[in-house]
């Protein structure tokens, strides 16, 4: 029972018990482990959740290349099947070329004048192009029953706003436009209007990213919700022809819209005027390359990755065909596929387990906010009742979504790929102003991943993240707790991080704190920002702290939370004397965590990472909830040799 017999699950084969505790957590509890992996050529990283998603992926091919070769099949069998067949399909790729996408650009050159834009935006809304801005449905923040529509700053090329604006990145700039350059020759045109073309669309998106709100800035949902009534919409945005876009989309019962950043879209309306109608049909044919340029012939793909995989991730070489196969048809036909996986991977007793540990985690974070000092009786009421409302949804949808009318034919990769995004974009469209679909789930059942929903006031933990090395049903309570229960923790806290706590149990975007509490919230909410705003990733480059604010406040929390439920099990258990491989369980329980994310990352990931993602390094996340635990020091004080760990971080944190 002491290591798991998965060799990608916890293991103290992975440590490296020659470094002090003390000295270097990361590497105690992972340096061995960080010594013998390498980063595999198709990746730019490495680590739990990359040799989990390998692990499932494996599973899901045996699934698709049964699909694809049965005699008799049942209709969901066959749109897998079949979808997976039209991207194998290379010969037929390698023929037609660009002919799939010919029709699409055709409409774009043959723009005669802008009054024709907006009724070509809304069309290739339908099968997900989004020049300029995107839209999409979803609950509304402020009455989480309903259906809004959404309309979002968009239209960027490049990662993020700072890779057009930051001089750190001159050079992938540089590398960008030598890209689209070589994208338009390939496509046919001529070397001189290749390059002005390029120069038009990097000019373009360089505007745009000038418009747009930082991801810091996008992560306040309040400052991010603008209701317009359709008239107003109208009325403030002319020269953007609303009206004639949601029309050209189909949507007929629209009472209001959400603008996300209303200043971008007034800009937007300015540069529309100025713009060139050459420019502005280059830049959406790039759009459209873009969308679709990855499922076209072997040579535009090695170009794409070239920029996308290569430049701005350092990933060495493409995934295998069949790897692409797969994500494919988890991205358009997932519920269906997810069914037959959850039905042979996850089995009542991983159901029941993983119920009884949210249930441990619940009971815990319940008698931390009971027990906060700084919070009022007032508010302390109110989060004991929304956590006791937040739903939980665990392995797969009991009702996967209904394909019958999507049609897939496997000799038609984009054809298929444009239905599949059109089937959903019709979905959503016909549900505004509707009521919220709670059953429904926003990852399939193999994802390796969970979420919080502020929207739902749920989480989700879908049978693919429910394995090694998060779960495993063959080892002790302490590797368990740490690793899936501070999973379940993470997504708890959610609900009570610096934007999940502004929505109500019912999950509208709604104060329900006194004042002073939020006061004294957001003065421990700054102290995490400031931890890890100090923490260096790479010379020259520190965590965003408030990019990341809410997911460390999430690690933070959820690994506090689940050690007080691990010391209950104990307790219950009578395991507090416990010893496996030499090591107590509040100790295997540090170690679990750590390990959870031992990780390898190309350095241009890092740093494309460093921009975008508001998750921490994984090194930081780590050993930073580690080594701000209370409990920490005392538990491997023995262990050390020195008198207190290396790295002394002040015991900030929220819950």
């Amino acid at each position: 029972m002491a290591t798991s017999k998965e060799s990608i699950g916890f293991s103290i084969r992975s440590m490296d018990r020659s470094v002090d505790p003390f000295a270097d957590f990361y590497s105690y509890s992972c340096g061995n482990w960080l010594k013998r992996k390498k980063i595999p050529e198709d990746k730019s990283r490495i680590g739990s959740f990359e040799e989990l998603y390998d692990k499932n992926t494996k599973t899901l091919k045996s699934i698709v290349t049964k699909c694809s070769e049965k005699a008799t099949r049942s209709p969901e069998e066959q749109k897998i099947g079949d979808l997976y067949k039209s991207l194998m399909n290379t010969t037929l790729l390698e023929k037609l070329e660009f002919k799939p996408i010919n029709p699409i650009i055709k409409k774009v050159r043959d723009m005669a004048s802008k009054k024709e834009l907006t009724k070509l935006l809304a069309n290739l809304s339908t099968i997900g192009v989004s020049p300029f801005f995107s839209f999409h449905v979803s609950p509304d923040l402020m009455d989480s029953s309903t259906y809004a529509v959404y309309l979002w700053q968009g239209g960027l090329g490049l990662p993020d706003r700072e890779y057009y604006l930051n001089e750190k990145f001159a050079e992938v700039r540089k590398k960008y436009s030598e890209f689209l350059k070589k994208l338009f020759l390939l496509y046919g045109a001529n070397p001189g209007q290749a390059s002005k073309d390029a120069e038009e669309i990097l000019r373009i998106e360089t505007k745009l990213a000038r418009f747009s709100r930082s991801r810091a800035e996008l992560r306040d949902d309040i400052k991010n919700y603008n209701k317009f009534s359709y008239s107003k919409l109208i009325e403030t945005y002319k020269g953007l022809d609303f009206e004639t876009f949601f029309k050209g989309m189909g949507a007929k019962r629209l009472s209001y819209a959400i603008v996300g950043q209303p200043e971008f879209f007034k800009r937007l309306e300015n540069m529309l005027k100025t713009e060139s109608i050459d420019s502005i049909k280059a830049y959406i044919a790039w759009n459209v390359l873009m969308v679709y340029g990855h499922s076209l012939h072997e040579e535009i793909y090695k170009l794409m990755f070239g920029f996308f995989n290569k430049t701005l991730q350092g990933q060495s070489k493409p995934r295998p065909r069949w790897k692409r196969g797969v994500s494919l048809v988890n991205m358009c036909v997932g519920e269906a596929l997810g069914s037959i996986y959850a039905k042979h991977n996850f089995g009542d007793k991983s159901m029941h387990m993983a119920e009884s540990l949210v249930s441990d985690i619940r009971v815990a974070f319940r008698e931390r906010l009971k027990h906060s000092k700084w919070m009022t009786e007032e508010t302390k009421i109110k989060a004991l009742e929304k956590l006791d409302s937040i739903n939980v949804k665990i392995g797969y949808p009991k009702k996967p979504r209904d394909y019958s009318r999507l049609k897939i034919d496997p000799n038609d990769l984009v054809g298929n790929i444009m239905r599949s995004i059109s089937f959903d974009f019709e979905r959503d469209i016909k549900r505004i102003g509707k009521k919220v679909d709670k059953s429904e789930w926003g990852m399939t059942a193999p994802t390796v991943n969970a979420y919080y929903d502020p929207s739902m006031n749920e989480i989700v933990i879908p049978a693919g993240i429910l394995q090694p090395p998060f779960f495993d049903e063959n080892l002790d309570n302490a590797v368990n707790y740490a690793a899936i229960g501070g999973v379940i923790g993470h997504e708890l806290t959610h609900g009570f991080d610096d934007q999940g706590s502004k929505y109500d149990k019912y999950g509208n975007l709604k104060e329900w704190w006194t004042k002073n509490d939020r006061r004294n919230f957001e003065a421990k909410a700054k102290g995490v920002e400031k931890l890890y705003g100090s923490l260096e990733i790479m010379p020259g480059i520190k965590v965003n702290g408030k990019l990341t604010l809410g997911e460390n406040i999430a690690d933070l929390g959820g690994i506090s939370i689940a050690y007080d439920a691990l010391h209950k099990a104990m307790e219950k258990s009578g395991e507090h004397k416990k010893l496996i491989d030499g090591f107590t369980q509040e100790q295997r329980f540090f170690i679990s965590w750590s390990q959870l994310w031992k990780n390898l990352t190309k350095p241009e990931t890092q740093k494309l990472l460093a921009t975008i993602d508001p998750h921490s390094p994984a090194k930081f996340r780590a050993t930073v909830p580690v080594l701000t635990h209370k409990d920490f020091e005392t538990n491997f004080r023995k262990i050390s040799k020195l008198k207190e760990p290396k790295q002394k971080l002040s015991k900030t944190g929220v819950w």
